[in-house]
């Protein structure tokens, strides 16, 4: 009887809680059950704030954008540009837009307030931000911003704009960060054209762009530029900026930095790249010319590397605008430095000391490969035998030639340095 009396008990408490769910659950408000540890079931009230000021989402062809805090949705329409750029200018003083998974067609560039944050639900696939017309994506102007985790596509034959724009027009741009984003545009479909996947630009004298971070962008394909930094001659400076974790495939220049000026005019200086991985391509649709293009001064590279170039082709070019480029411990096959005053360590495929032993063969000359970055500019001979009378050397960007004023048969060990 005592065990009778228990289960009668719990299943008339069972019961009733039952009810009161439903009936709850009858009204326009929700409500949330809770149940603590101590078995005591208790009801509270729903709190509509979110971590996001505005979510956007999608319906069919319909899209909107609901306010986190009040739970209302406050704009909507079939142009995704429109209803995002809305809830980014109803953010006056900043706030998170979340944007859940889906494609984006947009109709117009967005452009950011100062502390917004544009998020993606995931890291780059589920929420997709999509142009079909020769329009950039991002076109910013304001400092302060953040664009976390989407996935940007471009669908446009003669595409020459750039997915993400940020130019130092009318104000410094700084303090941004772009983190989990991918950019991609079929290189199969359209090639290169002169696309660009993301572009600082500073056009203004006395404006600039500095302090900004980027970290895990991965941009694939169809792009003439992967990464371009320019300021012209007159403009402004690309300062300070970091550049971590960037994966770059198919393009046909992988970072490109531009630095038409001097002074402090259309300057592009102490910028660090890090960790930056640049698979080459070499077929119908489009050859990577080079990894790395670099001007300005004192830029840095860190664990950069470029695979597969084609013959011919070069990991990093250093212009003779270049000054005091540090790269090290890097993998850049074909690596040519026209910098003045760079410093180059641990970089494979960059080899600026060699040695070896040959003999001319009952001649007065013998020529050898050096196996250097460029024409040497020393080489030292220690000769093996004698009568060889007087002897030089002349080189260029792949051989060494020794010749001597007696024709006979010596040999000869032998030592090449490029420093230049």
């Amino acid at each position: 009887m005592k065990l009778e009396r228990i289960r009668s008990v719990s299943f008339k408490t069972y019961l009733a809680t039952v009810l009161l769910v439903a009936l709850i659950c009858i009204g326009t408000t929700s409500y949330v059950l809770s149940q603590s540890s101590s078995q005591t079931i208790t009801i509270e009230p729903p709190s509509f704030t979110e971590t996001a000021s505005y979510t956007i989402f999608k319906v069919g062809d319909t899209i909107y954008a609901k306010n986190g805090t009040t739970g209302e949705i406050e704009f909507s329409g079939t142009d995704a540009s429109q209803v995002i750029q809305s809830a980014i200018n109803a953010l006056t003083n900043g706030g998170k837009i979340l944007i859940k998974a889906g494609t984006y067609l947009l109709s117009s560039p967005l452009t950011l307030n100062r502390y917004i944050s544009l998020v993606g639900e995931e890291p780059y696939k589920s929420t997709w931000l999509v142009v079909n017309t020769n329009i950039p994506i991002f076109n910013l102007t304001e400092p302060d911003f953040t664009i976390e985790n989407l996935f940007l596509d471009n669908w446009c034959d003669g595409y020459t704009q750039p997915l993400i724009k940020i130019i130092s027009d009318n104000k410094n741009i700084q303090r941004g960060t772009i983190k989990n984003v991918m950019l991609y545009r079929n290189r199969v479909g359209y090639g290169y054209d002169d696309a660009i996947g993301i572009q600082l630009y500073a056009p203004t004298s006395g404006k600039g762009i500095t302090f900004l971070y980027f970290d895990k962008v991965y941009i694939m394909g169809g792009f003439k530029y992967g990464i371009h930094l320019y300021a012209p001659d007159g403009g402004g400076w690309i300062n300070g900026n970091f550049f971590t974790n960037i994966a770059l495939d198919g393009v046909k220049y992988g970072i490109y930095i531009e630095a038409l000026g001097s002074g402090t005019s259309g300057v592009v200086n102490r910028n660090t790249f890090s960790k930056v991985h640049i698979q080459a391509t070499n077929d119908a649709y489009g050859v990577t010319e080079r990894g790395f293009v670099v001007s300005g001064v004192a830029n840095t590279f860190d664990i950069c590397k470029v695979w597969d170039l084609a013959e011919g082709k070069c990991a990093m070019e250093i212009l003779s605008t270049a000054e005091d480029t540090i790269v090290r411990d890097s993998l850049l096959y074909g690596l040519i430095n026209n910098g003045q005053g760079s410093k180059l360590f641990n970089v494979e495929g960059y080899v600026t000391e060699n040695s070896g032993t040959a003999t001319i063969s009952s001649s007065t000359s013998v020529t050898f490969e050096h196996g250097l970055a460029g024409t040497p500019t020393h080489v030292e001979v220690g000769w093996k035998d004698t009568g060889y009378g007087d002897w030089k050397w002349t080189a260029n960007s792949t051989h060494i030639t020794i010749t001597v004023t007696n024709s006979g048969t010596y040999s000869f060990s032998w030592r090449a340095y490029y420093k230049p």
